[in-house]
């Protein structure tokens, strides 16, 4: 069967590797979106205490990356999503309490993970703050809903929880988005979007979850009065003093 199902794929695909059974190939699989996960959340593990030793995560992650060898780069952001990274590891962990055995690494991983939209919430408080406003009322513009950029898939995007939770602290909140054009957040609301101009009009706050490139980076920047950076987005660009809030390296200087 192993045979005939790689000759099958090798139609369509240059390099198929066999695995001695069905259950190491499923392995495989689970390994690679658990790793992923682990090291997502040991670096937004290192963007927290980078904001409280006030150092920029970015620009330690990408120092580390110079390294030729031993060193794969990850990066921070306001939570995971998609199809595999937040549901694959939990029926791993699922699969080994039948062997009675307890995969620590996978817990905390999702722990960490699915705290970054709350603390995303959090930043957008704390910015807002900064100009002497509450959170409640305030109009906050979420830029990017699909779970990773340049694609329109949203199923479980970080964007859910921190739109919720928005909503939860008083927010009135409107999204722009140039590959979804309706969004249902983790509270069920349903979300129009909007266009970029207009919802830069509108807003108080600009947070930015998913950094499409089909964004006008440039024009957000310049226009925006008050932006909470979750995905490093604002790098390279002119910025204003404590114009941006980035998520592991803290307000932006002029």
């Amino acid at each position: 069967a192993t045979a005939r199902a790689a000759a099958l794929l090798r139609r369509i695909n240059d390099r198929v590797v066999e695995l001695s059974s069905p259950d190491a190939a499923e392995l495989a699989k689970l390994l690679e979106n658990v790793f992923r996960n682990v090291n997502i959340a040991f670096v937004n593990q290192l963007a927290l205490l980078c904001e409280r030793m006030g150092l920029d995560v970015w620009e330690v992650i990408n120092a580390a990356a110079t390294k030729p060898f031993g060193f794969m780069k990850f990066t921070p952001g306001p939570g995971v999503g998609g199809h595999c990274i937040p549901v694959d590891p939990y029926y791993l962990a699922w699969r080994a309490r039948e062997f009675d055995f307890i995969d620590r690494f996978i817990e905390l991983a999702g722990d960490i993970n699915f705290a970054m939209p709350r603390h995303v919430v959090d930043l957008v408080a704390e910015a807002l703050n900064d100009r002497s406003r509450a959170l409640r009322g305030a109009h906050v513009g979420v830029v990017g809903v699909a779970f990773k950029p340049n694609v329109q898939d949203a199923r479980n995007s970080p964007a859910a929880e921190v739109i919720a939770g928005l909503v939860a602290r008083g927010g009135d909140v409107r999204f722009h988005d140039p590959h979804v054009t309706t969004f249902r957040d983790a509270g069920g609301r349903v979300h129009q979007g909007e266009d970029l101009d207009a919802l830069l009009d509108w807003a108080d706050a600009i947070v930015v979850v998913t950094a499409h490139t089909a964004v006008d980076w440039g024009r957000l920047y310049e226009r925006a009065a008050l932006v909470v950076d979750t995905v490093d987005s604002s790098r390279g660009h002119a910025l204003r003093d404590r114009q941006v809030l980035r998520l592991g390296a803290g307000w932006s200087a002029a």
